[in-house]
């Protein structure tokens, strides 16, 4: 598990890092040209969905919160889907 500052992706339309916040290792994910709110509202509903916290494990990782064009989520160990 990473444990904060290590970099994911770097993309010209988004960047994806980790950071330590509250003690829990978490992903930022910022957008550069897509809608960042947009993205996270359909993030709350998936997560509001069977696919979400509903399943065991989660289909996705929870997200926390909304930082300007920034999404910050929760850590979820493996891959990433674009693997």
């Amino acid at each position: 598990m990473p444990s904060g500052g290590v970099i994911i992706s770097d993309k010209d339309d988004r960047s994806v890092w980790t950071e330590v916040r509250d003690g829990s290792d978490v992903v930022l994910k910022r957008y550069v040209v897509a809608d960042a709110a947009a993205v996270y509202d359909n993030m709350q509903a998936l997560w509001n969905s069977s696919f979400g916290a509903a399943r065991m494990p989660p289909g996705m990782p929870e997200p926390l919160s909304l930082d300007g064009d920034t999404i910050v989520m929760s850590f979820v160990d493996g891959a990433p889907l674009a693997e």
